[in-house]
């Protein structure tokens, strides 16, 4: 299927000031809080998800049915931590609003505090995001502004000088940022308006945070120069993602010429034949199409590295170009004419047990067995005859049927096996005997002679593709 760019941001069905606040009913023209089959409100207890929650209070008191809940993600970065998530839940009990909390873990030590609590953050929305649900979140448009000068400065392309989206795929569902047009003051003032409670983060005072640097030192001296700035800014955000729409038209149609067999495949040659900026942009909208818009992009330093090191590579080499960190990591490997894009592949364990007739799943991302029953080529197994999955150790032997036995290496080779992958081929076993290679051989020895009552064992690997 052709491969498709989301469309650049639309001005809000919203938009206009403080009416969004004094009218929440506007709020039902979002297609998405239409349709939505959930609700989940990010919230800090700060005043924008305050103002947020008791918005969408309101639209529930006018009519709207969608199931509404409250998600409270504590870092335990500050002291007053847990203060702000008894808040929270007060303020939901209140309203009758679901509530729920997560303590998140900030791993990743390479990354800063505020990167950390981030990715913590939305790992959490996301297991909490029912599917079909949106989750929504109370950034505002000096939120925004912010959010420009901060990636300008980070030496971001123009999909960050775009800014935050408002919508955007997320998870299970989606991400909206219903007040993204609304200045601060307007939340202040509704917040004043309806008597809300709020709590401060003191962090927010802390200048050696490079978001609270440019609020309190920086934005304060630029706008005193240019009045217009905030405004001015988020002009360029809207080119900036008008621009990034057009770069992902174009890679989503080079991405089709160039697609190989698998979406995690595309042609060796056809890369070849783009000019270093197109071939560039395709290798980061391929990223994310495959692996979601929060996956890691591939750096300038790697990109460079991708025509020495992958593309004028030996017909015969293996190169690897790897980035990303933990699980999140991806890598771009060459086999035969074709490029690879592979996630990370897992440490495996030494054995499984696997019952006959039940669905076996795998570690991430190696998919699942399943059994369907009868065809040529069937099993001659017991519903739940327990046997063993195991994975290449080296010197395995299988022999298929009306030919020798043969070493498993060489038959996954002729097969066209990725290198990297024949590992990760589920061996099936009885005891110490190899019945099969799921999904590409088995031995004679337990093959049925019949099409009565057989099972086929069936590799599911949706995010794996095997063969070159």
């Amino acid at each position: 299927s052709r491969s498709t760019a989301f469309p650049p941001p639309q001005p809000s069905p919203v938009n206009g000031g403080g009416g969004l606040l004094d009218t929440p009913q506007l709020l039902l023209q979002e297609p998405l809080l239409q349709n939505a089959s959930a609700a989940l409100v990010g919230l800090s207890g700060g005043l924008d998800s305050s103002v947020l929650l008791h918005l969408l209070f309101r639209l529930r008191e006018l009519g709207w049915s969608v199931p509404l809940s409250a998600l409270h993600v504590q870092h335990g970065l500050q002291a007053e931590a847990e203060s702000w998530l008894e808040h929270c839940r007060q303020k939901c009990a209140a309203l009758d609003i679901p509530f729920a909390y997560e303590h998140a873990q900030l791993g990743a030590a390479r990354l800063s505090s505020e990167d950390a609590a981030r990715q913590a953050r939305y790992a959490a929305f996301a297991r909490h995001l029912p599917l079909g649900g949106v989750l929504l979140q109370a950034h505002h448009q000096q939120d925004q502004v912010e959010t420009v000068l901060f990636r300008l400065l980070r030496g971001s392309g123009v999909r960050g000088l775009g800014g935050m989206p408002r919508e955007r795929r997320f998870a299970s569902g989606w991400l909206l940022r219903p007040l993204l047009d609304l200045p601060r003051a307007e939340l202040e003032r509704y917040a004043c308006e309806h008597q809300l409670c709020w709590v401060e983060d003191p962090s927010n005072a802390q200048g050696h945070y490079s978001r609270n640097f440019l609020r309190q030192h920086i934005l304060p001296s630029l706008r005193e120069h240019w009045p217009a700035l905030d405004k001015q800014l988020l002009t360029s955000a809207a080119r900036g993602a008008e621009a990034a729409f057009l770069l992902d038209e174009l890679a989503a149609a080079d991405l089709e010429s160039a697609q190989g067999p698998h979406p995690s495949t595309v042609k060796l040659e056809a890369l070849r034949t783009l000019s270093v900026a197109r071939r560039n942009n395709l290798v980061r909208f391929w990223c994310r199409q495959r692996h979601g818009a929060a996956a890691p992009e591939p750096g300038a330093a790697l990109l460079e590295r991708l025509q020495t090191e992958l593309l004028d590579a030996k017909p015969s080499a293996t190169p690897v170009l790897r980035w990303g960190e933990g699980a999140a990591e991806l890598t771009l490997r060459r086999h035969g004419v074709h490029v690879y894009l592979v996630p990370r592949l897992p440490l495996l364990p030494l054995c499984l047990e696997l019952v006959v007739g039940e669905v076996l799943e795998l570690p991430a991302p190696l998919g699942r067995l399943c059994w369907r029953e009868g065809g040529e080529g069937g099993l001659a197994l017991r519903q739940g005859e327990r046997l063993q999955l195991r994975f290449r150790q080296g010197g395995e032997r299988i022999k298929l049927a009306g030919r020798p036995s043969r070493e498993l290496k060489k038959l996954l080779w002729e097969l066209g096996i990725a290198p990297w992958l024949r590992d990760y081929v589920p061996l099936i076993y009885r005891n110490e005997q190899l019945l099969a290679a799921a999904g590409f051989a088995q031995d004679e020895a337990v093959l049925s002679k019949s099409q009565q009552n057989t099972l086929q064992l069936v590799w599911e690997r949706p995010d794996l593709h095997c063969g070159a």
